[in-house]
């Protein structure tokens, strides 16, 4: 988050001489050409990182078309079983399951629904294991479903 809000704000407020926290904070990923180049080469931690950051700061920016692209793009290429509770999935699913929910209540389109509640069930199961981890994250997302549901 400190990395999307330097970049709205702009770096002229940080001193030249400051090292980024993070290695993306200069790159601009204007297209496409960079993550699929990653996916090609199956440069999977490459592809991975990029998705991770463009999908936040999508999100976080209110940017919802590319929101969805970078989480189809998740989708395709890192949910498989074989890939499945990964660390960062949790947060892929938490994404996972806003993005497409709002998708839902936009566009009415069935498979947003099916993907939502997908990511719900994983994020439902893993507060199992940690309430304290999980429980905030669980009654958003019920709450999205709900409000998707038009069940006020």
């Amino acid at each position: 988050l400190y990395n999307i809000l330097r970049e709205l704000k702009g770096d002229e407020d940080f001193p030249e001489e400051e090292e980024p926290s993070f290695p993306l904070d200069k790159v601009k990923f204007v297209n496409n050409d960079d993550i699929m180049k990653a996916a090609l080469e199956r440069d999977q931690a490459c592809f991975h990182t990029i998705l991770s950051y463009q999908t936040l700061k999508a999100f976080v920016c209110r940017d919802m078309e590319s929101a969805l692209k970078f989480t189809d793009l998740y989708f395709e290429h890192f949910m498989t079983e074989a890939l499945r509770m990964r660390y960062t999935s949790i947060y892929h699913e938490f994404y996972e399951a806003l993005i497409t929910f709002y998708f839902m209540r936009q566009t009415g389109e069935e498979r947003y629904w099916v993907r939502g509640e997908s990511a719900l069930h994983n994020i439902r199961e893993w507060s199992v294991h940690s309430d304290w981890n999980f429980k905030n994250k669980l009654l958003l997302l019920e709450a999205e479903m709900h409000n998707t549901q038009k069940d006020f």
